[in-house]
């Protein structure tokens, strides 16, 4: 019965590190994954191809056709294009200096190896505080 125990223990340490490790991992497939999961950022919104009038903002309801990327087929993301949130094909990083380097409404990201990205993915965590405008490139 103790050596159940033990080994249940030690098991449980093995998935908790691996658990953090890959949480806390920086390689570039990681660093590839928007915040909703798949691989891949959302490409710059447009407004201007709305069919209604976007006021204040807001996702108008012309395009809404998804919520997360799990409601998109195969490796297609749920992204906010300026007038609604639909299931379009990821885009690949793109290089920066600053945000006048990035098309739309994409901003440049140091966090991001400076890439333009729709957001800048939140700064690993240091200190126990998160800045996620500190991340962006002005």
């Amino acid at each position: 019965m103790l050596r159940v125990a033990f080994f249940s223990v030690l098991l449980l340490l093995a998935v908790a590190h691996d658990s953090e490790e890959k949480h806390h991992g920086s390689s570039e497939s990681e660093s590839s994954e928007d915040i909703e999961g798949k691989k891949g950022h959302c490409p710059a919104a447009n407004a201007l191809l709305c069919s209604t009038n976007c006021t204040f903002g807001s996702n108008c309801s012309d395009t809404v056709n998804c919520t997360s990327d799990v409601d998109c087929n195969g490796t297609q993301k749920c992204c906010n294009m300026g007038c609604g949130r639909k299931c379009v094909d990821p885009v690949s990083k793109v290089p920066c200096k600053d945000s006048d380097d990035c098309l739309g409404n994409l901003v440049c990201c140091k966090g991001a190896n400076r890439a333009c990205l729709s957001t800048c993915p939140p700064p690993k965590k240091h200190d126990g505080r998160h800045k996620r405008r500190a991340n962006l490139v002005k």
